[in-house]
């Protein structure tokens, strides 16, 4: 009965989606700036591993953090643009050029 339960209920990463594609605008954007990130402080951050691999980077302009970057093993380098991030439900995921 629990994982009849379970399977009915939707997933919150799925709604979470759902709500920020069929439910963003320009408007919309603008208003949670205002309301929620007008006052935001970013931490400090360095992007030595993304200026060290320049050739490796499809974009120049989007860096990628040492504080959060995925490390792929060694070989034959351990370099990818790819960062670890929470959703507002708390679950990490990978962002990546």
């Amino acid at each position: 009965a629990a994982a009849a339960a379970d399977a009915a209920t939707p997933d919150n990463r799925v709604q979470w989606a759902t709500v920020f594609v069929e439910g963003q605008n320009a408007k919309s954007l603008q208003q949670e700036f205002i309301t929620q990130l007008r006052d935001y402080t970013a931490p400090e951050r360095t992007a030595v591993a993304f200026e060290a691999n320049v050739k490796r980077n499809r974009y120049r302009d989007i860096p990628c953090f040492d504080q959060e970057r995925v490390i792929l093993c060694k070989w034959p380098h351990d370099y990818i643009n790819a960062n670890y991030f929470n959703a507002p439900d708390g679950v990490k995921y990978i962002a990546t050029q």
